[in-house]
């Protein structure tokens, strides 16, 4: 879940707008990265990003999500004073 998770919001963050899009290039990745993700059986197939948001507890995400911004006094990038 943690891997096919990664690969949505990387997904998304490149510019996919749709699961078709976000599962296009899984089929690509190297061996090594298959393993790293957790899909030493195969990669997932659209149907199976289809169905991650039903399973995600969408309240539990958001508190956990709430806590991830940057320190105070700390850019998005983690720098103090970078992009001010």
């Amino acid at each position: 879940m943690a891997g096919l998770l990664a690969v949505a919001v990387c997904a998304v963050l490149a510019g996919a707008t749709s699961f078709t899009a976000i599962t296009d290039g899984l089929p690509d990745l190297a061996e090594r990265a298959r393993d790293r993700l957790g899909f030493g059986r195969g990669v997932p197939v659209g149907t199976t990003v289809w169905r991650l948001p039903t399973l995600l507890d969408d309240r539990l995400l958001a508190t956990d999500l709430a806590g991830c911004g940057p320190a105070p006094g700390r850019s998005h990038l983690g720098h103090a004073g970078v992009g001010r």
